[in-house]
């Protein structure tokens, strides 16, 4: 009861953080709009042929920071005239800004979305110094546009910049040995788990409490190996979102296949099936005469094991390996459960 009172308060208490931090974000974004708005409305009736965008901004030193609640400092105006480009708002610290940036020193760049950093939006780079700030386009909640409006509002700024290729159209994943590598082993993972787990191997996993608690060990472990993916594709020019789902998607591939995986490694170190004898106890359920092996449950096959008197003995073909799994050769079972019930529909039918 103990541990079920401190597990309940524990997530009471991560939920409350997380409702917290929630609360936190849609105040400040808030705040971010409502000042944005006003700072559009002054621009407008400054002049109100001029080009306007709505922009997130950030200094360089928060965009570099890779762990943060958001990526922008500031939901920002950017006005885009014959002398200049001008960025107007006021950073969560509460610090207002109205910079102007001349036409002859713009310091224009790219930067797109290249990592962790990007908070999966794409971004360029105006002005140098301590006046350098990082801009993307506002879109929302929604991200996904995030290349398109990000090239356009680059265009607005200077329409002579010549963006790179990957500004200009949606990274191609076929294209990139390190994408396109990361694509072949999903598929081959997938479809490892599909014909070996299910067509080819003849032996079922017993489920005990050794086999739960290896899975249990094993799928969260695996989970740190999208860590080390994302940084190999980040590395070979693969952007920051695609890089974190393609991380996710290996993940999804691994947590496929690790249960036919450690199978197949179990039955290659294990010396191979041996018999073992079980008493019928009831029903479909079989246990060892030995202590040892796990007990065997046969829930879909039950009308075939009333034909035996409880107590019964039988002899089953299993692997034990040094992982501590056991295995049960299926394959010796399947004629008799078919005869059994085919001949058991014809006597139904007569």
């Amino acid at each position: 009861m103990k541990a079920i009172s401190f597990l309940s308060l524990s997530i009471l208490a991560v939920t409350a953080v997380f409702v917290a931090v929630l609360l936190i974000i849609r105040n400040k974004a808030k705040r971010g709009k409502e000042s944005q708005n006003g700072f559009l409305d002054s621009l407008r009736k400054e002049n109100p042929n001029a080009a306007l965008a709505r922009v997130y901004a950030a200094r360089l030193a928060h965009f570099r920071r890779r762990m943060k609640i958001v990526g922008f400092e500031a939901r920002a105006v950017l006005q885009a005239s014959p002398e200049g480009v001008r960025v107007i708002g006021v950073f969560n610290d509460g610090q207002s800004f109205d910079w102007l940036y001349p036409r002859n020193d713009l310091a224009l760049e790219w930067i797109g979305n290249s990592g962790l950093a990007s908070s999966n939006l794409h971004w360029i780079s105006l002005g140098r110094r301590d006046r350098q700030l990082m801009l993307s386009a506002d879109t929302g909640f929604i991200a996904v546009q995030s290349r398109e409006a990000t090239a356009d509002l680059c265009a607005l700024i200077d329409p002579g910049y010549s963006l790179p290729t990957i500004a200009r159209k949606e990274f191609a994943l076929e294209k990139n040995p390190a994408s396109l590598a990361a694509i072949v082993l999903f598929f081959s993972l997938l479809l490892f788990a599909a014909v070996d787990g299910v067509l080819l191997n003849p032996y079922d996993l017993v489920y005990s409490r050794g086999v739960v608690g290896l899975v249990a060990l094993l799928l969260p472990s695996s989970a740190v190996l999208a860590i080390p993916s994302y940084l190999l594709l980040t590395r070979n020019r693969v952007p920051s979102r695609e890089s974190l789902v393609l991380s996710m998607v290996l993940l999804m591939g691994v947590a496929c296949a690790i249960v036919p995986g450690i199978k197949r490694i179990d039955q290659w170190l294990s010396p191979g099936p041996l018999p073992y004898e079980y008493r019928l106890v009831e029903g479909a359920r079989l246990q060892p005469v030995r202590s040892g092996p796990p007990t065997l449950n046969f829930t879909r096959a039950r009308e075939y094991w009333t034909q035996f008197e409880k107590n019964s003995i039988h002899s089953f073909d299993l692997i034990h390996g040094p992982l501590g799994l056991w295995q049960l050769d299926h394959s010796k079972m399947d004629e008799p459960f078919r005869r059994f019930y085919e001949e058991r529909g014809k006597s139904e039918g007569k």
